[in-house]
């Protein structure tokens, strides 16, 4: 009696270099995949915890607390922030203030200003030259030129990110759809045969499903160790590049791996399910 076994097991031996091409794609694939995965996921983490831009505005030491009050109030309402909060002299060198102003009473009160981590750079400009315009303040600190700077290389970044991932994740979409099809080829044959004496649903398709089960596992594993190479060998040379922590913590590694690997054997087999169900029975 032929198995199931038998039945995948001799297609497989009789076309084994179509088989080892599949099973190599079928890495290159998950590999493609993991690294689109791990790179949103720890530009994602990297950013997710990163406190706004700062920006210190300087009151007039001569005002009253009321009037100091009223332009803490004209701030908060001119400023998309997040905290305000009052700088102590001791806590930005005191002494080298008092060489500056020369009197203790002329050190001007030191506000500073928290934005949201996803305020524009135009909305931090503009706020910046309203509250120079309030009465009692008498400068504003902000290093706007490289504010911009480093909102134009997350923007730059995300952008690159999504012009890579989408088209790149379609052609893995596609070429699971073309491994699928090149595993049908050499399983087509029996196919055709069972369809024409009658056989169940399941003898038809599962060949082709546990073959297509099969090839992805195999990739899936050279392709873990693909991703594990390629991650070591170029994620370094990114941070360095670009600042940023891109290096994911190996429990994330794991994680992303096991679930890439696990939606690429799903779509696979999904995929083989509907190629074998086209076959047409054989006719003589």
């Amino acid at each position: 009696m032929i198995t199931m076994r038998d039945r995948v097991r001799r297609p497989i031996q009789a076309n084994i270099k179509r088989f080892i091409f599949v099973v190599v794609v079928f890495s290159l694939a998950l590999c493609l995949l993991g690294q689109i995965a791990l790179s949103f996921y720890c530009f994602y983490d990297s950013h997710r915890g990163v406190m706004g831009d700062e920006v210190s505005v300087f009151l007039d030491s001569s005002l009253t607390d009321a009037q100091r009050k009223k332009a803490q109030d004209q701030i908060r309402a001119l400023a998309p922030i997040t905290e305000l909060r009052e700088i102590k002299p001791t806590d930005v060198l005191e002494k080298d203030i008092l060489k500056l102003v020369g009197d203790r009473k002329k050190i001007p009160t030191i506000l500073a200003l928290q934005f949201p981590s996803d305020t524009r750079y135009i909305d931090i400009e503009g706020a910046v030259k309203s509250i120079e315009k309030v009465r009692g303040v008498e400068g504003v600190t902000a290093n706007l030129e490289g504010i911009k700077k480093r909102h134009s290389l997350r923007e730059a970044i995300a952008l690159g990110m999504f012009a890579f991932g989408a088209p790149a994740a379609t052609l893995v979409c596609l070429l699971i759809f073309q491994n699928s099809l090149r595993l049908s080829a050499f399983l087509r044959s029996e196919r055709e045969l069972l369809l024409m004496l009658g056989a169940s649903d399941w003898a038809v398709r599962g060949p082709q499903m546990i073959a297509a089960a099969l090839s992805s596992i195999l990739g899936c594993v050279i392709g873990g160790v693909l991703l594990l190479v390629t991650t070591l060998a170029s994620v370094p040379l990114l941070e360095e590049a670009f600042e940023l922590t891109l290096m994911p913590h190996w429990s994330v590694f794991a994680a992303v791996y096991l679930s890439v690997s696990l939606v690429t054997i799903l779509l696979s087999v999904i995929v083989s399910y509907f190629i074998a169900g086209a076959t047409t029975p054989r006719t003589f």
